[in-house]
């Protein structure tokens, strides 16, 4: 696994590449979850784990082989602002 820790903000995402190889040397299947899907959600595609951050807060994601390997990466997911103009003022929201 090339990461054991993100940060990152919300609505975006990062990328964790898992090495897994079965006992012949192919490449093994992975899955991933996230303890806190309110923070992160993960996807996996091929040996490439997206985690999305959902919003502020924690979460530690788990990716498994087939095999029964497991290893975990930390994830920090950071507050985004989001602004917002009206005429002559605006309002900024800390999510």
């Amino acid at each position: 696994m090339d990461n054991e820790t993100l940060t990152f903000d919300s609505n975006s995402t990062e990328t964790i590449t898992a090495t897994a190889k079965k006992a012949d040397g192919t490449d093994d299947t992975i899955t991933a979850e996230s303890n806190n899907e309110a923070v992160a959600t993960v996807s996996v595609n091929g040996l490439v784990v997206t985690v999305t951050g959902v919003k502020a807060g924690t979460t530690t994601i788990t990716i498994t082989s087939d095999s029964g390997l497991s290893e975990t990466c930390d994830a920090t997911v950071n507050a985004s602002w989001h602004t917002v103009f009206f005429d002559d003022f605006k309002i900024e929201e800390y999510k």
